[in-house]
């Protein structure tokens, strides 16, 4: 049984949603990614941003994980961890979208016999993330329709 992190961010550069993350085990990066998020809409918020580094982030996460592993995601933006965790009602039309795909990865892991734990972290404690979603990218990493299958050995995969 393997213990994941997960932390993902979101910002606006130029007005256009951007995403970022990075999955560690051990503290060892296994994977990251960052891009322009994938649009469920035409709203261009920070709140998408934040809910495309999540979603991009559980995408990029599943070919690493194993049965009876745990994983902890971990982001900064406590409406995005609210709202997925049910907490707060999803109030903006334009994100209902988005915490659905969100709760379908949930469920591919939480399938797969494995532990998922989503929760909100001060954003000193998220740096890296904010790092990767601030950077330029022409395309994403990290395409949660085409799951990426180029995964290192080195620590494994399903």
């Amino acid at each position: 049984m393997a213990r994941w992190n997960l932390y993902f961010d979101g910002a606006v550069p130029n007005g256009i949603p951007h995403f970022g993350w990075l999955l560690e085990r051990d503290g060892t990066v296994a994977e990251k990614g960052h891009g322009p998020v994938d649009l469920l809409g035409t709203e261009m918020t920070t709140n998408v941003a934040e809910y495309g580094g999540l979603i991009h982030g559980l995408a990029g996460s599943l070919a690493w994980l194993k049965e009876n592993d745990m994983i902890g995601v971990y982001g900064d933006s406590q409406l995005v961890v609210r709202q997925v965790n049910g907490m707060y009602r999803v109030k903006k039309p334009h994100l209902v979208p988005y915490v659905k795909k969100v709760h379908e990865f949930v469920k591919i892991i939480q399938a797969k016999n494995i532990t998922i734990l989503i929760d909100w972290i001060p954003r000193e404690q998220n740096t890296r993330a904010d790092e990767l979603s601030k950077m330029p990218a022409s395309k994403p990493k990290s395409d949660w329709k085409e799951i990426q299958e180029d995964v290192p050995p080195s620590l494994g995969r399903v």
